[in-house]
Order: structure tokens, then sequence, then C-alpha cells
């Protein structure tokens, strides 16, 4: 039953027939509602996202090696640094490339210097018997290799690298130790020379390596390879069959690439 206006209502409540209360609803005025963020991609468009490209693989070598001539050991390790590039083109197989400096440091018997007949011009004195030779050199190379996983472990791979480098000569210095005769005595003599012209010896040496590529994570690695360099012709002034032995550094990287994501 309803109230009168005068009825006196329950303990506690407030009779507000015939009354105006008064509300105070500043809070509610100036409350903002948060906004809808759309989960709906309009016609069209795309997310991205990074993805790790484990075919491919960015590398720093280095190298350093003994190179000989006919097994006379230089009193110098040689040595190589530059970049690699490598891309796998099936299961376990993947093809290398790359470019490296390199400075060699070798000895040879004065019977291995053979001046090529392009090379007269610089040929040393007619009346030096040549015994012993001191040279160095420096030139870029540009390997091309195939390599094959023999091994493959969740952390570690063990492979199998051949293929062929090719040189660009960039300088050459040679110190040819040996005697002269002249009115019937023997007078020792040693003639040296620095060499700057530019050759190229093209698939000039072949590579065979066998090493380990350590899993550092998901996108480096490690690559521990020990090779060996095999003279396929002469390279510099002399034609010297230049064979290294040596041990190679490379720590590898896989390139992040954004990957669209419909």
């Amino acid at each position: 039953r309803a109230l009168g206006p005068k009825q006196a209502s329950l303990p506690g409540l407030v009779d507000i027939t015939d009354r105006n209360i008064a509300v105070d609803d500043s809070a509610l005025r100036t409350y903002t509602p948060p906004a809808v963020v759309s989960t709906i991609h309009p016609s069209g468009s795309h997310s991205r996202s990074m993805h790790i490209n484990r075919s491919l693989t960015i590398g720093l070598l280095f190298a350093p090696d003994i190179t000989t001539v006919n097994g006379v050991v230089p009193d110098k390790f040689s040595s190589n640094f530059g970049v690699t590039l490598r891309y796998e083109l099936l299961n376990r197989l993947s093809i290398g490339s790359g470019l490296l400096i390199t400075k060699k440091y070798y000895s040879a018997q004065g019977g291995d210097f053979h001046i090529a007949p392009n090379n007269s011009a610089n040929a040393p004195p007619r009346y030096l018997d040549v015994e012993f030779i001191k040279g160095n050199c420096y030139m870029l190379e540009i390997p091309l290799a195939l390599r094959y996983d023999l091994v493959r472990a969740e952390n570690a791979a063990i492979y199998l690298k051949t293929g062929f480098s090719s040189y660009l000569m960039k300088q050459q210095t040679y110190d040819l130790y040996g005697h002269y005769f002249y009115n019937g005595r023997v007078y020792p003599v040693q003639w040296s020379n620095t060499f700057g012209n530019s050759q190229n010896y093209f698939m000039s040496v072949l590579h065979i390596g066998l090493g380990t590529d350590i899993y550092l994570s998901k996108s480096m690695s490690m690559e521990v390879e020990p090779y060996v360099k095999i003279p396929l012709r002469g390279l510099g002034i002399g034609s010297l069959p230049l064979s290294s032995y040596g041990i190679s550094f490379s720590l590898n990287f896989s390139p992040l690439l954004q990957k669209s994501k419909h």
C-alpha cells in the first residue's frame, strides 16, 4: 500500500513523496568510456612479423695458415680475413662465397722460381743464379664452395667443404738470394723488388675442409674448419705453386627478415 504524504515510513527510510531530492551527477558527467579497439583489420590490410631466415648465413671469417712451396716452410704465418655468404640449396647441401683479404708469406728454392713470358720485364738480372727466395703477396680471394653436412645434431653439425678460389693479385714482394760468377770468382748477391701490377688467377686453388658448426643461438653459430688449399697453377711473377694449410674461425649470423602475415 502506498504511503501517504504524512504517513510515517519504516525506521531509517525517508519518505520522498511530494519532495524534490537533488542528486549529484558530476562524476557521471565527467566520466569518459574507454575507447573500443577494433580487432578487425580493414579489407586488404595485414600485419607483419619477424622470422629468422635459416637458409641464408652471413659470416665474419679469420683464418691463419702456413703457405709452402713444394714443402719449404716460411718463417711467418699467412692470414685471411673477410666476409662470407652461404645459402642452403637442399637439405644438408649449401653453397658459399665471399670476399677475403689475403696476405701470404712464403719461401722457395731457386729452382721453383720461373719467370712467365709475360713477366720478363720484371725478371731479376740474368747473371744472378737464384738459390733461395723469400716472398709475400697481398691478394683478394673470392671462394666458391659447396658444403655438405655429414652429421647434424641439436647444437652442432659436422660438414665437408670443397670448392675453388680465385685470386686477384694486388701486390707482391720478392727477396732473391743467390750468386754470380765474375773473373773466376763467386759473389753472393741479394735482389729485392716490389711489384704493384694487378694479376687475376681464376679458379687457381682447390679448397678442401672438414669442420664443425656450433650453434650458439637460433640465429648465430661458430664454425671451426681445418683446411688445405692445393694450387692448380703458379702465382705471381715467379709462377710459384702456393699450398696452404690452416684453420678458419667464422662467426655466422642468420638475418631477421620481415614476413607478411594476413
